[in-house]
């Protein structure tokens, strides 16, 4: 499995959404983040205006995709957010 960095990541989000996810992490506001080898999905909670149950599937990184899901509003809307 390809190897998740800064640079890969930054990259999957506009400027503005990747700068305040890193100020969520930076304020210890990711709870519980944990890897499922098995399914190669990431999930955590992260605290925002509520706790919000956050997962990243990477078993499909090497073709270049990854699946996202954020239970909050701005997912719902916009398929991406602060919390992931």
């Amino acid at each position: 499995m390809k190897k998740l960095n800064r640079t890969i990541i930054e990259k999957l989000f506009a400027p503005h959404i990747y700068e305040r996810g890193l100020a969520y992490y930076n304020r210890d506001r990711v709870q519980g983040l944990s890897f499922n080898k098995q399914k190669e999905v990431w999930f955590a909670e992260v605290a925002g205006t509520q706790d919000y149950y956050v997962e990243v599937d990477v078993s499909n990184m090497e073709a270049g995709t990854l699946k996202t899901y954020c239970e909050c509003p701005a997912f719902e809307m916009y398929d991406t957010c602060k919390h992931l």
